[in-house]
């Protein structure tokens, strides 16, 4: 069992914005699309990255912890259970977060 390969990233918009919590995959997306009020989840495929604005609250921070947990979990693309799920603050990306 090797290495995870990285793949073609997925990202995924979390909102509590309209009352509940939602989540929304974005298709050909780029730093725009972030939004300082909540939280996003990108997925590489060697690690997970919850991107966390500076105006995304407690519920939307620990809900979308929630779905990078599961969504590692319930993968189907081989990679294991416990790939690293890594917050980034909003300002604070490192170079794999952005390229």
């Amino acid at each position: 069992e090797g290495e995870p390969l990285p793949s073609d990233p997925r990202l995924f918009h979390c909102t509590d914005r309209f009352g509940s919590f939602e989540v929304e995959e974005i298709h050909s997306f780029d730093q725009t699309d972030l939004l300082d009020d909540d939280v996003y989840l990108l997925d590489i495929g060697t690690s997970v990255y919850l991107w966390i604005g500076v105006e995304a609250n407690s519920t939307e921070e620990a809900k979308a912890m929630e779905v990078a947990q599961n969504y590692n979990k319930t993968a189907t693309d081989g990679r294991h259970p416990d790939i690293p799920i890594m917050k980034v603050s909003c300002g604070s990306e490192p170079l794999m977060f952005t390229q």
